[in-house]
C-alpha cells in the first residue's frame, strides 16, 4: 500500500464521496475518488528508499492524520467507513486527506528524509555487497552439495603440491552430462535440477571417501583422486558402469531431450609432464575429442 501514495498523481488530491461543495486553493485539479481507487488497484515496484521515506514522513502526521491515511491507503476502507469509524464526517475525513497528502509531498522531498533516502541506499549497497563476498567464497554448491569449482581450483593445486613432496600420483576426471540444458526446456527445470542432484550423489557414493567431487560447471562434474595414476581406468570402468546403469534406468538417453554421459582424465605423473595441467587436459580432452562412451577412459 506504500506504493498507492507513492505513484497517485496530483500529490493525491482527493474528493469527498459526499460530494460536498468544500473546496481550497486546489479545488479546481481536485482528484476524483474513483480515481484514487483506480490507481490504487495497480500494483507497482517500490524501492526500498521510498518507502523508509514514506514511512518516515507518516510518523511527522498528528496522530488523526495518521489515523485516516493508515485506514485510507492501508486498509482500504473508504471515507464513509472511516467516518463511522472515528466518529467524524466525512467531509472532515476529506479534508484530513487532502491536507496530509499535502503535507506529505512537502515531507518527502525535505532534506532530512532524503539524507534518510541516502542512508538507506548505502546500507542496501552495503548488503549486497556483503551478499556477493559470501557467495564469492563459499566452497560448497548449493543445488547439489559438492564442493564448487572454487575448492577445485584451491584443492587440486595443494593435492600437486603434496604429490611433489611424496611422489605420490594424481589423477583428475571430468565427468559431463551433454543434452541437459535440453532437457531443462523440454521437461521442465525441475526434473532437469533433479538430474543433476542424482548424479552428483551416485558419483559421490560410487568413488573412494579420500576422493574429492566437485561441481566443476553448470553440466560438468570435476573428481580429484588422490594417489591414482594408471590405475584410473579402473576407477572410470566402475564409475561409468554405475552412471550407465542409472542413465538406462531413467531412460536419460531416450525421448525429445535425450542425455549422453561421458568423461574424460589425466592423470600424473606418467600421463601429462607438468600436474599444473592436469585439468587442462582432462578439459581438452572431454571437448576436443570425440565424445567417450560411458565407461570407457579418454
Amino acid at each position: 500500500q506504500i506504493a498507492d501514495l507513492l505513484s497517485t498523481r496530483e500529490v493525491f488530491k482527493v474528493g469527498s464521496l459526499d460530494g460536498g461543495s468544500e473546496q481550497d486553493d486546489d479545488s479546481a485539479s481536485a482528484y476524483d475518488i474513483d480515481r484514487v481507487k483506480m490507481d490504487r488497484a495497480i500494483e507497482y515496484e517500490v524501492p526500498i528508499e521510498d518507502k523508509v521515506v514514506l514511512e518516515t514522513a507518516l510518523q511527522k502526521l498528528k496522530d488523526l492524520e495518521q489515523t485516516v491515511v493508515y485506514e485510507f491507503y492501508y486498509k482500504s476502507l473508504n471515507q464513509t467507513e472511516i467516518a463511522k469509524s472515528l466518529g467524524i464526517s466525512c467531509n472532515y475525513v476529506s479534508h484530513i486527506l487532502r491536507n496530509s497528502t499535502k503535507k506529505l509531498k512537502k515531507l518527502m522531498v525535505s532534506d532530512e528524509l532524503k539524507e534518510s533516502q541516502k542512508e538507506v541506499g548505502h546500507l542496501r549497497k552495503r548488503m549486497e555487497e556483503q551478499a556477493q563476498f559470501i557467495e564469492e567464497n563459499t566452497v560448497v554448491d548449493s543445488q547439489t552439495r559438492l564442493y564448487n569449482r572454487r575448492y577445485f581450483d584451491a584443492r587440486l593445486e595443494e593435492e600437486l603440491s603434496r604429490g611433489s613432496r611424496y611422489q605420490n600420483p594424481l589423477a583428475v576426471m571430468l565427468v559431463k552430462l551433454d543434452g541437459h540444458e535440453h532437457m531443462a526446456r523440454a521437461y521442465g527445470t525441475l526434473r532437469a535440477e533433479e538430474t543433476i542432484r542424482t548424479a552428483a550423489s551416485l558419483i559421490r557414493s560410487t568413488v573412494r571417501r579420500v576422493d574429492i567431487v566437485t561441481r566443476y560447471g553448470p553440466t560438468t562434474f570435476a573428481l580429484i583422486l588422490p594417489h591414482t595414476g594408471g590405475q584410473i581406468t579402473v576407477v572410470a570402468d566402475r564409475l561409468g558402469k554405475a552412471l550407465s546403469e542409472w542413465a538406462s534406468a531413467e531412460k536419460l538417453e531416450e525421448g525429445r531431450a535425450p542425455v549422453t554421459i561421458r568423461f574424460a582424465q589425466a592423470h600424473f605423473p606418467g600421463d601429462v609432464e607438468d600436474g599444473r595441467v592436469l585439468a587442462a587436459t582432462a578439459m581438452s580432452r572431454l571437448e576436443g575429442e570425440p565424445a567417450e562412451v560411458v565407461g570407457k577412459a579418454a
